[in-house]
């Protein structure tokens, strides 16, 4: 979203802290936040990040644009999601597919079914949905992953 004249663009990161994973790539999150508010800086638009636990954050009311769910657990927060975002706004999800599993251990909540977005995002409409190879997070390389768009839909749309 590009921030005009007469409106102010505002995004917020979530993340969690967690122990330094044994790659030369980490970076605390609090490194990453510094990152991120400087880039966003550089392109006119203002961001606030915050270090907070999914558990602790508040989400409200059609108050954001967009949420980013980046290999984490969200079965639990789909509603929460919908009733965060403003008509209009986007989610953005992608996690390990359940063949991802086959080959490594990875916790259950960050591991998607065949088509499982699809049914848990129903009350959305669905903008792009991939079921693919691709290199994840965490270091796995090339492995199956599912990707998520959706859009909350405007109270207008028929």
């Amino acid at each position: 979203m590009r921030p005009t004249e007469d409106s102010e663009a505002t995004v917020r990161i979530v993340e969690r802290e967690t122990e330094p994973r044994p790659t030369v790539k980490h970076q605390p999150a609090t490194h990453r936040q510094a990152i991120h508010t400087l880039i966003a800086g550089e392109a006119g638009v203002e961001i606030k990040t915050e270090i907070v636990g999914s558990e602790e954050f508040e989400w409200g009311s059609e108050q954001w644009d967009l949420v980013v769910l980046s290999y984490v657990s969200s079965r639990e927060w789909v509603e929460t999601i919908h009733r965060a975002l403003r008509p209009g706004g986007l989610v953005m999800l992608e996690a390990f597919h359940d063949d991802a599993t086959k080959n490594s251990s990875i916790g259950r909540g960050v591991v998607f079914d065949t088509n499982e977005l699809l049914e848990r995002f129903s009350d959305f409409r669905i903008l792009d949905y991939e079921d693919t190879t691709a290199a994840a997070d965490f270091g796995k390389g090339e492995t199956r992953v599912v990707r998520l768009l959706a859009m909350k839909e405007s109270r207008n749309t028929p």
